[in-house]
C-alpha cells in the first residue's frame, strides 16, 4: 500500500455545545437530504469476538472512552462519495448544518 484510502469521514460533534444530540443532528440531516449516519454501535473492543474470547485479554474489563463516547454520542460519519462534489455541495452541507444549530433548541424538546 503506497497511500491511504478513506471511505469514511467523521464529523465529531459536541452534543451539549452543539443544543441536542448527535441522534437528533443525524435525523434532521437525513431530513434535509444529506445522508449521514451515527456508525458503529459498538467500539472495536466491545464486538462479540473479543468479549466471547476463552483466551488473551479480557476485554470486558477494558475501557477505551474516546472510542465509546464516539460510538455513543459524539461523531457522524459520511461516506466519500458525498465530499467529492463540487464546492457548493460543499457549502450546502455547512449550509444544513447551520439550519440544524439554528434550530437545535427544538430538536432537543
Amino acid at each position: 500500500m503506497t497511500r491511504r484510502a478513506y471511505h469514511l469521514y467523521g464529523m465529531k460533534i459536541d452534543p451539549e455545545k452543539f443544543g441536542c444530540s448527535r441522534d437528533q443532528i443525524v435525523e434532521a440531516a437525513k431530513a434535509e437530504g444529506l445522508p449521514c449516519g451515527g456508525g458503529y454501535i459498538r467500539p472495536l473492543h466491545k464486538q462479540p469476538v473479543f468479549l466471547n474470547r476463552k483466551s488473551g485479554p479480557d476485554y470486558r474489563k477494558v475501557s477505551c472512552p474516546v472510542a465509546e463516547d464516539m460510538c455513543d454520542r459524539s461523531v457522524i460519519w459520511f461516506t466519500h462519495p458525498l465530499l467529492l462534489g463540487t464546492e457548493q455541495d460543499m457549502q450546502d452541507i455547512v449550509d444544513i448544518f447551520a439550519k440544524i444549530k439554528e434550530h437545535a433548541g427544538e430538536l432537543a424538546q
